[in-house]
């Protein structure tokens, strides 16, 4: 019997044990989630610093969540663009939730956008056509890969991707579909 018990004491400590990690499991699961909560309302009320904070607590706590780091990119990409922030660490973060994600389509698209910033122009290319990929309907990565085939002179190629979005019932968001008319030598 007092071996039973020793037995029984030693499974008890084990449970204890396992009770103490489970609680700091679930209290960091749920301080991650608060953090990521206040970091999305801090990019969605253009507070990029405060969000970059957040995000950044949130990802230290659960590292393997795409959409914290999505949101922390698109909080640097803003930065970046509006006091010469740093694009390359938007670009790192855009990539990290496109690893964690394959199928992150705002994050590929989001990173085409980075890298044409940068005058990364294949790697835009590469990212619009990946998030066509994924997401055959989205209407920005063909207005945005036109744009760039346009400027390139790759006037077929832009009238194409011009169809696709009239298909989509979007007009061409960049500059003129009069200029790429002139310039291309067609009307359609």
């Amino acid at each position: 019997m007092v071996s039973y018990l020793k037995d029984l004491k030693g499974i008890g400590l084990q449970v204890l044990i396992a009770l103490f990690f489970l609680a700091g499991n679930l209290y960091a699961q749920n301080s991650a989630d608060e953090a990521f909560q206040r970091g999305v309302e801090c990019v969605n009320k253009g507070m990029e610093k405060e969000a970059i904070v957040e995000l950044t607590m949130a990802i230290a706590l659960k590292p393997y969540n795409a959409e914290a780091y999505y949101q922390r990119a698109v909080a640097y990409q803003v930065l970046s663009y509006e006091e010469g922030g740093n694009i390359d660490l938007a670009v790192a973060d855009f990539t990290k939730a496109i690893e964690i994600n394959p199928n992150h389509a705002d994050a590929y698209f989001n990173r085409g956008l980075a890298y044409q910033s940068k005058g990364d122009i294949e790697w835009a290319i590469s990212d619009y056509s990946k998030v066509l990929e994924i997401d055959p309907k989205y209407a920005e990565a063909y207005s945005e890969r036109a744009e760039i085939y346009y400027l390139r002179h790759e006037y077929e190629k832009a009238w194409e991707d011009v169809h696709k979005l009239k298909e989509l019932g979007r007009e061409i968001d960049f500059g003129s579909l009069e200029d790429l008319k002139r310039e291309s030598g067609r009307q359609e």
